[in-house]
């Protein structure tokens, strides 16, 4: 089981529905989004989707980010993997 840690939005334009605690390998994301992408520390693009459950069971600890685009707005959060 990971543990996700939500630190902070850095561009609150959208509410964009989401919660991490004890998941089970996946995030849930609520509401409507065109593109979820997941990047690690360094930028990199990890992980990109359309659907609303995000598979991080490859992930290993550490820092990411997750941007969600509704038209041409953008919602950036931090969550950090703690544990497997």
């Amino acid at each position: 089981m990971k543990k996700l840690l939500f630190l902070f939005i850095l561009t609150p334009f959208l509410c964009v529905s989401q919660a991490w605690e004890n998941v089970n390998n996946f995030i849930n994301l609520g509401g409507t989004f065109d593109e979820a992408v997941i990047y690690n520390i360094f930028g990199k693009r990890i992980i990109s989707s359309t659907k609303t459950q995000i598979d991080i069971s490859q992930l290993s600890n550490g820092i990411y980010f997750i941007r969600t685009r509704v038209n041409d707005r953008h919602v950036i959060r931090e969550f950090v993997i703690t544990e497997k």
